[in-house]
């Protein structure tokens, strides 16, 4: 089912021509080849506008011991993790969704390089899509720091709603802290019909939205969660 769903609506989305990503389902093997790809973003500092508290990568082993803690995460701690890939077969990001009791988490990070992209809603579209359809969960939820509005409008967008704004939830390098805000939507909430319009408005105006539409810049600019 984890590949069925995403390929279905990657499928869905790739066969009407509004988008070249594709979301692969990590593992061993292939986190060996995606290693240069991943350090690349990983080792830039405006990834880490919104993930307080870790740390820039600086050499390959960083990223290395980054892959290893997500595959941890999949063999022991009931997470799945997809990799995305732009249409060069390049990889420019992970998702990754945790489900337990009926309720998934999600996570993801994505390439400065590719932020005000539609990448960011071909991503949540394909990740929705597998788990409005997934009988194990009911409730989806996501962690972001309070002040990433960007990540808040998108999944708003989505359907999404505050569910809890969480104080002195992240440490920071400096020692400082910074809240939380906890959002979660039902699976009758999720609104893919929207989503995919987004990503057809962003796919069909890709240079002038990324360049000259600040709104949509603000929309697309995020990293939430625990994937690193």
């Amino acid at each position: 089912n984890d590949i069925f769903y995403c390929w279905l609506a990657m499928h869905e989305i790739n066969h009407s021509g509004l988008s070249e990503f594709e979301l692969v389902l990590l593992n061993r093997e292939l986190s060996k080849s995606i290693l240069p790809d991943l350090f690349e973003y990983s080792s830039d500092s405006n990834l880490y506008k919104f993930m307080c508290g870790l740390e820039v990568h600086k050499n390959i082993s960083d990223t290395i011991q980054y892959l290893d803690k997500l595959l941890d995460r999949i063999n022991n701690q009931n997470y799945i993790y997809w990799v995305i890939f732009n249409n060069k077969k390049k990889a420019i990001g992970t998702v990754g969704v945790k489900v337990e009791n009926n309720k998934s988490e999600i996570s993801y990070a994505i390439s400065p390089e590719y932020w005000g992209t539609n990448c960011v809603f071909y991503m949540l579209y394909c990740i929705f899509y597998y788990l409005v359809n997934n009988a194990k969960t009911n409730m989806v939820e996501a962690v972001m720091q309070a002040d990433n509005r960007s990540a808040l409008h998108v999944l708003k967008l989505s359907g999404f709603n505050i569910d809890q704004h969480i104080k002195n939830y992240y440490n920071c390098l400096d020692g400082g802290k910074i809240d939380a805000l906890k959002v979660r939507a039902s699976k009758e909430d999720i609104n893919l019909n929207r989503i995919k319009a987004f990503i057809k408005l962003l796919d069909n105006n890709m240079n002038r939205l990324r360049w000259e539409c600040e709104y949509y810049k603000r929309c697309c600019f995020f990293c939430i969660g625990r994937d690193r």
